[in-house]
């Protein structure tokens, strides 16, 4: 059976080399060459430059139109592979192959249909998704279902870890999905459209961060956003990129409040009691709830949020070594933190800052400009104290 492939992307390169070692491809489908970078140099897709490797024949058309659909039909191709080409198919292409065409989306459909699925995942904290097999329809991600395998998540993926973990993943359910076509052994099964969700195509802009989300939220656009648009705040009126961070606590459905009423020992300040919610004002946001019962993972935490630092942790001034005031939620009288609000640093969670929900420890980051840093290497070398507000329109 002969195959064309079509795939752009990295992902897509493990699959192609798969089915070329246990199927006949006749040749691969993939993306014009783009010009990119400071040099303006001509890059080509990594599905061609690994068709190139294996010797197949590579097409490259700028649409699917008449020309694209008579070269294709020289090939004479039974069946079309399709993962992460880019493009949808038309009708007239499709009936190219007396197969038909399959194609690899790695979300559990009907959910997630669209470009973005691996992203979207991350975005709402999902704690698995699938591989999943399906027929080319002429609606998006609509076809029949011919394989789909669950794939649990840890919580802590990227989406550059998740798409180079499902890479290899996803080659071995394409060639079982191909293995089974060639055999006659695959019945498909229809998706429920009234279950369908969708995800669109990330654009740069998404990776701002409103600090009124919480901290939940923010961590899952710092992982989902990496390696890009990647995730970024204002501070001086230039971007502050972050690159990784977690919430100051545990997940939301294994949280320990901090009790209402039980004081928390700050050393050398005795017992306080944490201070019950208040509703700020902030500019242009309404009132924002300052949640007295944040998730804690532990006393340190609990102590991050009543005001202290850490115990033992060494919540420090830049290029000291004495506390930095400030390192949590305020003492009794003082002021509620705003989101977006750098409250302290700690050694173990790295620079605190305030959002809607929660405290989030931000430990890697990369001003405009500069390379990356770990926070120890970004206190030393720039002056973020507590109480430095951080946000789309700050200036200071």
């Amino acid at each position: 059976m002969r195959i064309l492939f079509a795939g752009t992307p990295e992902i897509a390169v493990p699959s192609l080399e798969t089915l070329a070692a246990a199927h006949n491809v006749a040749a691969v489908l993939t993306s014009p060459d783009k010009v990119s970078g400071r040099g303006r140099k001509i890059t080509p897709p990594p599905v061609k430059v690994k068709a190139q490797e294996l010797g197949l024949p590579v097409l490259q058309p700028e649409r699917l139109g008449a020309e694209a659909r008579k070269e294709a039909s020289r090939l004479n191709c039974e069946l079309l592979v399709v993962f992460a080409y880019g493009r949808i198919f038309g009708p007239k292409f499709l009936a190219l192959f007396p197969r038909g065409g399959i194609n690899m989306h790695p979300s559990a459909l009907p959910l997630y249909r669209g470009p973005s699925p691996i992203t979207e995942v991350i975005l709402r904290g999902d704690r698995r998704t699938a591989l999943t097999v399906q027929r080319l329809a002429l609606e998006m991600d609509a076809g029949d279902i011919l394989r789909s395998r669950p794939y649990p998540l840890t919580g802590r993926e990227t989406t550059g870890s998740l798409t180079a973990d499902i890479a290899i993943e996803a080659a071995k359910e394409l060639k079982e999905a191909v293995d089974d076509l060639e055999a006659g052994r695959v019945e498909g099964r229809p998706q429920d459209s009234s279950a369908a969700t969708y995800c669109s195509l990330v654009q740069k802009n998404d990776g701002i961060i409103d600090w009124s989300k919480t901290a939940e939220e923010i961590d899952r656009m710092v992982r989902a956003y990496n390696p890009w648009p990647k995730t970024r705040t204002f501070w001086k009126g230039e971007p502050l990129v972050i690159l990784e961070a977690a919430p100051v606590g545990v997940p939301e459905q294994e949280s320990v409040g901090v009790p209402e009423q039980e004081p928390v020992d700050v050393p050398g300040k005795g017992s306080v009691e944490v201070p019950e919610q208040e509703p700020v004002s902030v500019p242009g946001k309404g009132s924002v709830g300052v949640p007295q019962t944040a998730p804690v993972a532990d006393k340190k935490a609990a102590s991050a949020l009543s005001g202290a630092p850490l115990p033992g942790s060494g919540a420090l001034l830049p290029g000291s070594g004495a506390p930095l005031p400030g390192s949590g939620a305020p003492l009794p009288g003082s002021a509620v933190p705003l989101p977006g609000e750098v409250l302290g640093v700690d050694k173990l969670h790295g620079i605190l800052i305030q959002t809607g929900n929660g405290v989030l420890g931000v430990t890697r980051l990369q001003p405009a400009s500069r390379k990356p840093l770990d926070f120890r290497s970004f206190m030393n070398g720039f002056s973020m104290g507590a109480g430095t507000l951080l946000g789309e329109k700050n200036e200071s």
